[in-house]
């Protein structure tokens, strides 16, 4: 018996060596992701060997210690996923599906949803420059609720406006039940330009848009990367970006952004942190996510929205 204990306690001191090398990263839990089920299977299957190590006083109690905070560290890593769409099946309209508001959509060749705003015709512009956030503002309200107008303004400071000015956004959107501590972790390549992507959480029924982070094209110090909170008709900056990253050379690059339950909500772009600020105004969970391009060529390669990191 004590040869069998001490064989079970070797395997779980395998399973900790193998998930001591794997990275730091987290695991996105998924029913379908047979790998992470065995990781879980892996982890319970070590609680229950320290537990039974523990009871029969066969390892050190510091030792059994360490493997317990492994666990829990492991444990915390795995994260529910609650929207998860990389366009492998070369549509958006079908699991999940996508819809559009305005512009057109594509998912290319090499599996990425591609959109493409044209720079206005220098016959077709008038007067002063459009407001190409207000313009994503009102063609979510369009698609998705009750008309209502969009007039700029905060204490905090207003959202920018492009450079350039360019034709009507293009806007797709997705329903899905994202609760109030979310990251949106989003992966995108897109060509120079002076447009801009935005990322939105939705809310309510019928669905509006609630928060945008906008990553402005060509960025600045006029042009930061922005969050944004929709109230009333009325967009107010959170806050911005005070480092402006050139993201628009064709390859692939990641933003994730996140709020944790005690509101605080970061920007990382590539792996390094952005924005940290704190923000709880909207509690209750969101109800849809949508993507806009104010202008350029924007290829999203994947969308996928999961529980935050603890301890953010």
């Amino acid at each position: 018996m004590l040869d069998h204990t001490l064989k079970k306690l070797a395997a779980c001191v395998l399973i900790a060596g193998l998930l001591f090398a794997m990275p730091a990263a987290s695991i996105a839990a998924d029913d379908g992701d047979s790998g992470v089920q065995t990781l879980q299977s892996m982890i319970s299957d070590l609680e229950k060997a320290i537990e039974s190590a523990d009871k029969r006083m066969i390892a050190h109690p510091s030792f059994l210690d360490e493997l317990r905070g492994l666990v829990e560290a492991y444990k915390a890593k795995i994260r529910t996923v609650f929207f998860s769409d990389d366009f492998s099946d070369g549509n958006y309209k079908l699991s999940p599906r996508w819809t559009v508001d305005s512009g057109f959509f594509l998912v290319t060749p090499g599996k990425r949803l591609r959109s493409q705003v044209n720079e206005k015709k220098a016959a077709a512009k008038q007067g002063g420059s459009s407001n190409q956030g207000e313009e994503v503002f009102n063609i979510l309200l369009k698609g998705m609720l009750d008309a209502a107008t969009n007039d700029q303004g905060s204490q905090q400071g207003a959202a920018t406006q492009s450079v350039k000015e360019y034709e009507t956004p293009a806007v797709i959107r997705t329903a899905c039940s994202i609760p109030a501590a979310f990251e949106a972790d989003v992966s995108f390549a897109a060509e120079p330009s002076q447009g801009a992507m935005e990322m939105v959480l939705m809310g309510g029924s019928p669905a509006r848009a609630l928060y945008r982070l906008v990553y402005n094209a060509s960025p600045s110090a006029d042009r930061p990367i922005q969050i944004i909170r929709e109230k009333g008709g009325r967009s107010y900056v959170i806050d911005m970006a005070g480092e402006y990253p050139m993201l628009e050379d064709g390859r692939l690059h990641r933003i994730q952004w996140s709020r944790d339950m005690n509101g605080n909500m970061l920007v990382m772009v590539d792996g390094k942190t952005l924005i940290r600020t704190v923000e709880l105004f909207y509690r209750d969970s969101f109800t849809g996510f949508a993507l806009a391009n104010q202008g350029g060529i924007w290829e999203w390669d994947s969308v996928r929205i999961l529980q935050p990191m603890p301890g953010q």
